[in-house]
């Protein structure tokens, strides 16, 4: 599929009105209105398509130029930075849904499931698309369409979407609770809103730009690490080829709280992640008194590394009781002993996974731990009376991993 041409430097009126898809006089309707301020030889700059775009999408509910003209003249209206706010536009039309559907060789019902699961409003599917979204829509069915069926598709979707749609949601909230509410109090001149909200706002957003961007590419790097570190070691273990038992093995500890998405759905996103937020300060204190660290916060759960594997045990069980003393859900952990892989802060490799994968089976308040960590912490007190299970069955594990329960 063909690139999108960049819009030119400068554009004249009639490139404007191409742009926005109207005609040169809505163009000149908007300059008189004071939305579009061109330059001296009747020249405008990109960023006017995102103002003229806005300004017709207002008129469209009834705000018209002459009501954007009146508020712009008292001074609490401005589309002055309206288009530093917003993205590069796209302004070439591509194909329609259908038409998009049938060159990749997907039902459009298919493709319309797509669209929603990546959280986007649902498109005219006999509509010319913009031409960026039906390219980056190829790209993504192109990529994911070997490794499955139209469900792998759209669930992979909706796994990008969702995510990013929490990242955009949060810092938005953020900087809407930080700034915008507090000038909501008031009529606030322009001058004034510009200075304290859009100025500010314009720098978050360039910000968020450049971050979203940096940190995927570190997330997706610690799962790929996590993924090619676990894979080696299974597949020489399925060969027969183990390593030697470390003579020092340290300890992988998993918490997180327990009922954590219906306390989302109760409370609110907010609550929600005050009430992670406030685990991960207790982790790190617990951590740090029993010669441990915080290795990161996961969503609602962190994860513990202890050189020596009784003050693991201690840890949890102190976790345990300080997160209940706290107001906060209870957690369900795991623990493991062995080898551990090193890479810059983080650690990866079975023993992280099976403690992981242990957190998942422990039950509310539960601490359950490895046969590995029972041995390695013999001299810790609590694990005198654990309880031994059946055997489990862990998802990435090949054999039954023997695990105990501390009362």
């Amino acid at each position: 599929m063909a690139e999108a041409e960049d819009l030119p430097s400068r554009l004249t009126a009639e490139q404007l009105a191409a742009a926005i898809g109207s005609d040169v006089a809505l163009v000149h309707a908007m300059v008189e209105a004071g939305v579009l301020r061109p330059a001296a030889d009747g020249s405008f700059e990109p960023d006017d398509v995102v103002r003229a775009q806005v300004a017709d999408s207002l008129g469209q509910a009834g705000l018209t130029l002459d009501l954007l003209r009146q508020g712009i003249e008292a001074g609490f209206v401005s589309f002055t930075q309206t288009g530093m706010v917003y993205p590069a536009p796209d302004t070439r039309r591509g194909p329609s849904l259908h038409q998009l559907a049938a060159e990749l060789g997907l039902e459009p019902a298919t493709l319309l499931r797509i669209v929603t699961a990546f959280g986007l409003a649902r498109p005219d599917p006999d509509s010319p698309m913009f031409e960026r979204d039906a390219r980056r829509l190829a790209t993504f069915v192109e990529a994911w369409r070997p490794l499955g069926g139209d469900d792998l598709l759209v669930r992979a979707a909706r796994a990008y979407g969702e995510g990013l749609r929490r990242a955009t949601d949060g810092w938005v909230g953020l900087f809407e609770e930080a700034v915008m509410e507090p000038l909501t109090e008031r009529v606030v001149p322009w001058e004034e809103m510009s200075r304290r909200a859009l100025e500010p706002g314009v720098v978050v957003l360039r910000a968020a730009q450049e971050t979203l961007p940096w940190l995927f590419d570190r997330l997706i790097t610690e799962r790929l690490n996590q993924l090619n570190f676990e894979s080696v070691q299974l597949r020489l273990a399925l060969s027969g080829i183990t390593p030697p038992p470390p003579s020092r093995p340290a300890a992988i500890v998993f918490a997180d709280l327990a009922g954590y998405t219906r306390l989302t759905v109760e409370q609110g996103d907010e609550a929600a992640a005050a009430s992670a937020t406030r685990l991960a300060e207790i982790a790190d204190e617990v951590a740090r008194t029993h010669d441990g660290r915080l290795v990161k916060l996961l969503g609602d759960g962190v994860m513990l590394h202890f050189p020596v594997p009784a003050d693991a045990v201690a840890a949890a069980l102190a976790l345990r009781d300080a997160v209940d003393a706290a107001g906060l859900p209870p957690t369900h952990t795991g623990i493991d002993a062995g080898a551990v892989i090193r890479r810059e802060s983080d650690f990866f490799g079975r023993t992280v996974n099976v403690a992981a994968r242990l957190s998942a089976q422990a039950g509310a308040g539960e601490v359950l731990v490895s046969a590995a960590l029972r041995e390695a912490a013999s001299g810790s007190p609590a694990l005198a009376a654990a309880i031994e299970l059946e055997p489990l069955q862990l998802k990435g594990i090949p054999e039954p991993v023997k695990a105990f329960r501390l009362a």
